[in-house]
């Protein structure tokens, strides 16, 4: 079964940063990362497109039907 945690992409870590990418449909992990800090700085439309490419197996609809199609990026200030 296709869980979307394991799509999970850390995209930089810096002195003072942190971001990770989420795809659209995992609305219990953007809750999650919002409520500890993190803001969305970027969306991807349609990046899913990109990972069905490499990956056939991911499906076209997610977490409670949600039609899988864009990935969302979050980035957390670490230093202050």
């Amino acid at each position: 079964m296709y869980d979307t945690n394991d799509y999970i992409n850390i995209y930089s870590l810096t002195n003072s940063d942190f971001s990770l990418d989420r795809n659209n449909d995992n609305l219990r992990a953007l809750e999650f990362y919002q409520k500890r800090g993190y803001c969305l700085t970027k969306i991807y439309p349609n990046a899913i497109k990109k990972v069905r490419k490499l990956k056939k197996d991911v499906p076209l609809l997610g977490i409670n039907n949600i039609p899988l199609r864009d990935e969302i990026e979050l980035e957390k200030q670490l230093i202050r």
